[in-house]
């Protein structure tokens, strides 16, 4: 049974419960109060007669006239008694065990019927008069009593009758009515599952019922963006797959040929050179490869300890470890550093900055300049400025610049030996700490790349020799 027919039982059952047992006693009650007033009225009639049988002294003719009379005036027969029946009207029939339970104080009654199935009011009195007991019992027909409960009784099981059909008429408009919510929200429920994503609940309301569609909204939204989120992780999975069996095939390819030409044949000495130094340079292009997607795997699943550096240093280290491959390139680096502390983990720092002058260097073929600026900022950041001269990147590759394997100019980074997971490599290492990595380019006049890591530290000191040199000239060339 549905929630819907549920609720119609059940406001149908409480309404014939509440209405029978509100009617069945109220027609108690007016059955209750019409037989007092019955036994009440009888009561003051029996009294009205034993004063008149007091009046007219001791004198069994005088009593049974005095009876007669009574019987005349009022519709309810007697019998008058002392030890024995002095009168008793005729016709009439009177419980004989009452008689015993009377007393001068209190009268007895009881209702009974008889062989007619007639009500019968019976009341007795008990009367002393110069020493002799006098019995007057009086009879009183009732059934107008009962027969007004009967009919109150039929007409009641009338009106629970259109109670019934009103309430259940009644009962199935509100089932709708608050069941409908529950329905169009399991409506969008199945929608959803059957693969509807951007159905919706109407909300309704301020009521628990309105608020569920709330609720239930907000878990479809965030169903739908995590599915989302799925999706787009998927795709860049597979994009990432595809990109990397590519990078594998081109090189393997390459190297198998060319290893099978140097197996098979007898080859001049050059080209027996151009082959070998073919096979070498893709050798170390696939092992850049490998380390890189090592590093990308590792960083996604390590949480790296971090501890205060100073930066000047750092920066210092990583310009003379690159300097002569910037001065083989024809690229200045002018470097402005404060003497400023961060938190960093200071092996994965230093491959950031290297991936970052590698790409910045790679953007100048034909050699230019490099700045590198770095220090504290007043919000407690540390932020380090990286810019070159060289050919920019357009305005809808710069949201991709961190994607796996994605490359501004794919003939270019080949021909250099990129492979597209240097800037996805330092997106990770900025996540790991905390950071933000933006990039700011224009077409033929250069890329800025900015890191900020929180966790800077000022640091008040002399210059050694060592910082002095990351601060004018890192790679020994003229600084500005």
């Amino acid at each position: 049974m549905g929630y819907r027919y549920k609720l119609q039982l059940m406001i149908v059952l409480l309404l014939a419960f509440s209405v029978g047992l509100s009617g069945t006693w109220l027609i108690t009650a007016s059955f209750d109060d019409a037989l007092g007033r019955e036994v009440a009225t009888a009561q003051t009639e029996q009294r009205m007669a034993l004063y008149m049988l007091a009046a007219a002294g001791k004198s069994e003719d005088a009593w049974i006239s005095t009876i007669r009379t009574l019987e005349q005036q009022a519709s309810q027969s007697f019998r008058l008694a002392t030890s024995d029946t002095l009168y008793q009207h005729e016709g009439s029939s009177f419980s004989d065990a009452l008689k015993n339970k009377a007393t001068a104080q209190n009268m007895a009654w009881c209702i009974w019927q008889d062989h007619t199935g007639a009500h019968l009011l019976q009341i007795a009195g008990v009367l002393e008069i110069e020493g002799e007991t006098v019995y007057l019992e009086a009879l009183r027909p009732v059934e107008e009593v009962y027969n007004a409960r009967a009919a109150l009784s039929r007409d009641f099981i009338w009106l629970m009758a259109a109670a019934a059909v009103m309430g259940t008429l009644a009962a199935a408009l509100l089932s709708h009515w608050l069941t409908a919510s529950l329905t169009r929200l399991a409506e969008t429920a199945r929608a959803i599952t059957d693969g509807d994503m951007a159905r919706r609940a109407a909300e309704n309301g301020q009521d628990e019922i309105g608020q569920l569609a709330k609720d239930f909204n907000t878990m479809a939204d965030r169903l739908s963006e995590n599915i989302h989120a799925l999706e787009q992780a998927m795709a860049r999975q597979e994009e990432f797959m595809a990109s990397f069996a590519h990078e594998m095939r081109t090189p393997m390819t390459s190297i198998i040929g060319y290893a099978d030409l140097l197996r098979s044949q007898q080859l001049p000495h050059e080209v027996r050179a151009d082959a070998a130094n073919y096979i070498f340079t893709e050798g170390r292009r696939l092992e850049a490869l490998s380390n890189k997607l090592l590093d990308l795997i590792v960083l996604g699943r390590k949480d790296f300890p971090r501890h205060p550096c100073r930066m000047k240093r750092l920066i210092a280290q990583v310009g003379g470890f690159y300097d002569q491959t910037l001065r083989s390139a024809d690229i200045a680096l002018h470097c402005r550093v404060d003497h400023a502390c961060c938190t960093v983990e200071p092996d994965l720092f230093q491959t950031l900055l290297i991936n970052l002058l590698d790409n910045a260097r790679k953007a100048m073929p034909e050699g230019g300049k490099i700045t590198l600026t770095a220090g504290q900022m007043q919000d407690g950041t540390w932020r380090m400025t990286l810019t070159d001269t060289g050919q920019g990147i357009p305005p809808e590759s710069l949201p991709r610049l961190t994607e796996a394997f994605y490359r501004v100019d794919k003939a270019r980074s080949r021909a250099s030996g990129g492979v597209g997971l240097g800037l996805r490599l330092c997106a990770e290492i900025v996540r790991l700490h905390e950071g933000t990595l933006e990039f700011d380019s224009k077409e033929g006049e250069g890329t800025t790349v900015t890191v900020t890591l929180k966790g800077g530290i000022p640091e008040n000191g002399t210059e050694s020799e060592s910082e002095n040199l990351a601060e004018t000239n890192a790679m020994g060339n003229a600084a500005d």
